[in-house]
């Protein structure tokens, strides 16, 4: 409907129905009358590993351990893939032969990637993924296309793919630069006044959780060291959510620390490092001194951790965290990327034409990424920009490439 307010309806119904019928089984005087008729879940596509033949697993993991493995005999310009990315290329795989056998294929027929990648099996895979949306490409459909075409190159070494191929070169062209939607979500951050409550929103958050140990406090501690990470480097969100504090936060024992994520856990392999100011280090240390057992047990090494501490938040549980807080305390709808675009316009408007300074600062490999992104920010708004001590790079200090340098003329 033109109308419509909801995005899913449907779950919206069930859930309805779902908690009327709880109430009905845990309240004595709810109205004992239940509910039918709730929109069923979707069926899910993947199936259990041990559908398909064992060899199949034994592929998958093949692919997993080899692609993430560095080659020096390997063809000019193929790298090893990062953790993100094989975790990725390896849910699409089991996917995708999930659709193959929902569309009629037996399971044994598919004893390894090489049978699941033949002709026969991508057409009828494609089309019946093709069929369940609607006949729409959706970006769902575009990713796991992409992912095919990767793993035939990559596993199977089949450097042309009649099938994969033909259907790429129908995808449409990759967007450069920022989607309307990002733009549309900017904007509200870069209105003057806008700017200074995100600068003053940590430090509010801090002192608004003060030495409390509730749960409530130590979450407003942890959303504000994020924002304030953010604003200070803007990493990707993964690379926040995963920041270790042993391997990933360095103190020469000259006072100073420093955050510094590996090549091998950067999305485009570039070394970062930031060194961090000391209001962000004291945050650290009071949050580290009063989290534990609220949020996570004594000893977690994991700064954003799982609150059984066993490991780094779930992709997304932190996004979601401080998407709510923005939302909350300053009517923003965004998500964590969007900073990594606030910060390059900060920039831009400051230093005009520094492109070069917004790629260290942003860490990307090529200046051709930046441009495409950022060309004419600084044309675009006159405003002055956030105070200076909130941006690492306007205080000229700037170390993401390889030769560490640690100026950049603004």
């Amino acid at each position: 409907m033109d109308d419509e307010i909801r995005k899913n309806p449907a779950a919206s119904l069930r859930n309805a129905v779902n908690a009327w019928n709880r109430s009905v089984d845990h309240i004595p005087e709810w109205p004992q009358t239940r509910l039918k008729g709730a929109a069923p879940k979707a069926r899910t596509i993947k199936l259990p590993l041990a559908t398909f033949p064992a060899s199949f697993a034994a592929d998958l993991a093949c692919f997993k351990e080899t692609t993430g493995r560095t080659d020096f005999l390997a063809e000019p310009g193929t790298r090893p893939l990062a953790p993100a990315s094989i975790a990725t290329y390896a849910r699409l795989l089991e996917r995708f032969a999930g659709a193959v056998v929902r569309s009629g294929v037996p399971a044994e027929d598919i004893p390894d990637i090489a049978a699941l990648l033949s002709d026969k099996m991508l057409e009828v895979g494609l089309r019946w993924l093709y069929a369940r949306s609607g006949t729409a490409l959706t970006p769902g459909l575009k990713q796991t296309i992409l992912a095919l075409q990767q793993v035939g190159r990559r596993h199977l070494g089949r450097a042309e793919q009649p099938v994969l191929d033909k259907y790429v070169k129908r995808l449409p062209r990759k967007q450069q630069g920022m989607t309307e939607k990002n733009r549309a979500r900017l904007r509200p951050m870069l209105a003057p006044q806008m700017r200074a409550r995100i600068a003053k929103l940590p430090e509010a958050l801090m002192k608004r959780a003060g030495t409390q140990t509730s749960h409530k406090a130590c979450l407003l501690r942890e959303q504000a060291i994020a924002l304030e990470i953010l604003l200070y480097c803007p990493i990707r969100r993964r690379n926040l959510r995963s920041i270790d504090l042993d391997r990933h936060l360095q103190r020469p024992g000259d006072g100073r620390a420093y955050l510094v994520l590996p090549q091998d856990e950067v999305k485009n392999r570039k070394m970062l490092e930031f060194e961090l100011p000391k209001r962000i280090v004291a945050m650290i240390e009071r949050h580290l001194a009063l989290r534990s057992p609220r949020l996570c047990p004594a000893g977690t090494t994991y700064l954003f951790p799982k609150r059984d501490g066993s490991g780094p938040m779930a992709d997304g549980q932190l996004a979601a965290s401080l998407k709510k807080c923005l939302r909350r305390e300053l009517g923003l709808d965004v998500n964590l990327h969007l900073f990594r675009h606030f910060a390059a316009h900060l920039l831009l408007e400051a230093c005009p034409g520094h492109y070069e300074a917004a790629r260290r600062l942003l860490g990307h490999s090529r200046l051709t990424s930046t441009l495409n992104a950022y060309t004419g920010v600084e044309t675009t708004s006159a405003r002055p920009p956030l105070p200076r001590a909130r941006m690492r790079i306007l205080s000229g200090s700037c170390s993401n490439d390889p030769d560490r340098s640690h100026s950049v003329p603004c």
